[in-house]
């Protein structure tokens, strides 16, 4: 059927849809001892290729299942299941990525910022300018601004 315990429903996924014609085919083989001898005309009667049946798991009683046989509990089922969804979703997007979020100073943002070492002279820029070739026309100007420790060579012409 699809219904195995562990594998296809468990307590947290507790529905499975199971193909009508299957459901069928169980009352049809096992027509004295199937477990669905007791509704077996709301299933014939069920508009869908497919079933919801749901796994009630009990500690008094042995693992229990219940099935859907009205388009408003499967339209109920659904509902849960897509809220159930997006919640897990949420809680797998919630612990994945994690955002920043707002500093609240306790008392202890001086102590911070007097230890974060920081740089309080001013930069330095030269510019350099070199004449790189003479042609009748044109003349090609090579310009190297140099702030900091970083090289920044800008070509103009």
């Amino acid at each position: 059927m699809g219904c195995i315990i562990g594998e296809n429903v468990t307590t947290e996924f507790p529905w499975v849809r199971v193909r009508k014609d299957v459901i069928e085919d169980n009352i049809d083989l096992h027509s004295e001892s199937s477990d669905f001898l007791v509704v077996k005309d709301e299933v014939h009667a069920f508009p869908d290729d497919k079933i919801f049946i749901g796994y009630s798991p009990s500690l008094t009683e042995k693992s229990q299942f219940c099935i859907v046989l009205t388009e408003e509990g499967r339209d109920a089922v659904e509902r849960h299941i897509h809220k159930q969804t997006k919640e897990h979703e949420n809680y797998v997007k919630n612990a994945i990525y994690k955002f920043p979020g707002r500093w609240h100073d306790l008392g202890s943002g001086a102590d911070i910022d007097a230890n974060i070492v920081k740089n309080t002279r001013p930069l330095f820029e030269i510019e350099v300018s070199v004449l790189k070739e003479k042609n009748s026309f044109n003349y090609h100007n090579l310009t190297v601004i140099y702030i900091f420790s970083q090289l920044h060579i800008y070509s103009f012409h």
